[in-house]
């Protein structure tokens, strides 16, 4: 394998390799449905609130596996936070590492979807199944990978994922567990931040 293939990727071959059939173990347990887990849900969303607020590191967040049947939690891993910071060195999201706005309300989305009885309602591909994905992906440096995304993904509103649609994101801003913002932006008011991200 060259030198220069991206840690990730080196990890998930590695995982493949050493448990055939299992490429969706690196964070999750194996066997997914569309079964609610929400006792894993609200670890995951604990771990994101954490890497979010800069009280751990990649490194950390990677090391604390969330165990679970869900096939929600895989996307949300995946799509949502891995993409947050790098994997070529440990660090915490502050400083140069740190959420833009929009990266805090993107975060915030999750932890308020990983917080509601919603069910997760995107199509997945998970396994070995997404190996062909995950490798054209850095071939195009990333271009297949969104292009495949939007168009697995264009009968929900994507703006509000990982909610599927807006009346979806609405009705559970409606029983907020962290955040007082404005419906329709999504954008946590000022005291809502310190719930949201926890001083260290």
């Amino acid at each position: 394998m060259p030198n220069n293939t991206p840690k990730r990727l080196k990890r998930l071959l590695r995982i493949e390799r050493a448990h055939p059939g299992c490429l969706q173990k690196t964070h999750l347990s194996v066997t997914m449905n569309r079964t609610v887990d929400q006792s894993a849900r609200k670890h995951l969303a604990t771990l994101a609130r954490r890497l979010a607020s800069g009280c751990i590191t990649n490194e950390q967040f990677e090391n604390e596996p969330v165990r679970s049947k869900e096939a929600a939690l895989h996307d949300i891993y995946f799509y949502g936070l891995w993409p947050l910071y790098d994997d070529c060195t440990e660090h915490k999201l502050v400083g140069r590492w740190a959420l833009t706005k929009a990266g805090r309300v993107w975060v915030a989305r999750i932890v308020l979807f990983l917080h509601s009885d919603q069910p997760y309602r995107y199509p997945q591909m998970t396994g070995i199944a997404q190996l062909p994905i995950v490798l054209l992906s850095l071939v195009t440096f990333g271009w297949f990978g969104r292009f495949w995304r939007r168009r697995q993904w264009r009968d929900g509103d994507e703006s509000v994922w990982p909610f599927f649609s807006r009346s979806e994101y609405e009705a559970a801003l409606q029983i907020p567990v962290f955040l007082y913002g404005n419906a329709q932006r999504g954008v946590p008011a000022d005291r809502s931040k310190a719930a949201l991200f926890p001083a260290c």
